[in-house]
């Protein structure tokens, strides 16, 4: 550290050129190494060997009029960053490398507000700085705070502002009509017949702003409810997922078996599904296995040809246990709807979906079928 601060001493206390007939200066002492519309660096070089180092020191009072007159050019407030610790204040005081001159000074932040100034610890412009430096302020622990300087606002100034206020708020309100108009139009396709006032019912009229709110607010409730029972299958779904994993292979067909596709123990039906379970889980294991042969060849293939191969026989050995494992699933479907004609379920469509679980679903995980 004590290195450091020794190297920063060989700071430039020659201005830039393009500084020197700065109007904004509040005074002849004052020294500007950077400006630009977000911020603006103002000279102080010293010993910083000494006890009264600038970092611990509150800027000079013709610094911060000139950091306000040249915020205020850009109809913005200025703001002075410091951070407050358990022993001291720590300012915003940092050492630049600026057009390949070292440079060491405080930095004041150009913004509408302190919220938007606070985020602005790291500088825009200023690309190259000494990495000490950004640590004595940016790495300080402590309250991030800033001082405000507000600028006066001229009157033509709020006519101004809230003339453009009040377009903005046009320009929104315009917008979200016409998203409104496009989403109605997409809604009463699938709720029209539920918002729609008839003789059977005291909805609303079509085209009023009640029909148009019953319509959103159908949307609303029927995307929670879809949000709802999401979340309450994929937890049931992880909580099936634990239990058959902590089962034997015999225990994880015979209940997928019963309680997913509904097979009555001890029927032919039950005792060809645990059968089909069990031969498809040892394909599925098979082809896992050939899969990471494949991938542990891929890795230490000595050309690109071989690797190649092995990652394509990989790629199919995946691909086969996902069909096998889809294929065991149709199987499984068609045999429910067998043992729906075989007790004669004529007065509904065994075909119709509506008949038919049609998310029970098989799946590989980890080589193992696991249905729900």
């Amino acid at each position: 550290m004590v290195l450091g601060l020794l190297l920063s001493n060989c700071s430039s206390t020659i201005e830039p050129i393009d500084q020197k007939d700065n109007p904004i200066k509040a005074s002849k002492e004052v020294k500007i190494f950077y400006s630009d519309p977000n911020e603006i660096f103002i000279m102080h070089n010293e010993n910083l060997l000494s006890l009264n180092y600038a970092g611990f020191v509150r800027p000079k009072e013709e610094y911060i009029k000139t950091a306000f007159n040249h915020c205020s050019l850009y109809k913005k407030n200025t703001y002075f960053l410091y951070k407050v610790t358990k022993n001291f204040t720590q300012f915003d005081y940092r050492k630049y490398f600026y057009n390949g001159v070292r440079y060491s000074g405080y930095r004041f932040v150009c913004e509408q507000n302190s919220y938007l100034a606070r985020n602005k610890i790291k500088t825009y412009s200023l690309k190259h700085y000494n990495q000490y430096l950004e640590y004595l302020f940016e790495s300080t622990q402590g309250l991030l705070s800033s001082f405000e300087k507000k600028r006066i606002i001229s009157e033509q100034e709020i006519v101004e502002n809230k003339r453009k206020e009040l377009e903005e708020k046009a320009r929104i309100a315009k917008i979200e009509k016409q998203m409104r108009i496009a989403l109605v139009e997409v809604l009463e396709k699938e709720y029209g017949t539920v918002c729609l006032k008839s003789d059977d019912n005291d909805k609303f009229i079509k085209g009023t702003k009640e029909y148009d709110d019953c319509l959103i607010e159908t949307d609303k409730a029927a995307i929670a409810k879809a949000k709802e029972e999401d979340e309450l299958r994929k937890k049931k779904k992880i909580e099936l997922d634990k239990k058959l994993a902590a089962m034997t292979p015999t225990e994880r067909h015979a209940y997928n078996c019963s309680e997913t596709f509904n097979f009555k123990k001890g029927t032919e039906k039950f005792n060809d599904c645990v059968f089909k379970l069990y031969t498809a889980e040892l394909e599925i294991q098979k082809l896992e296995l050939e899969k990471k042969v494949a991938e542990a060849n891929a890795k230490v293939a000595s050309n690109e040809q071989l690797r190649a191969e092995s990652l394509v026989k990989a790629q199919i050995a995946s691909a086969n246990a996902a069909t096998r494992a889809a294929n065991l699933n149709r199987s499984m479907q068609l045999m429910k709807l067998s043992e729906q004609l075989m007790k004669g379920n004529q007065q509904k469509n065994p075909f119709d979906t509506n008949n038919v679980r049609v998310k029970t679903t098989c799946s590989n995980v980890g080589g193992f079928l696991h249905c729900f």
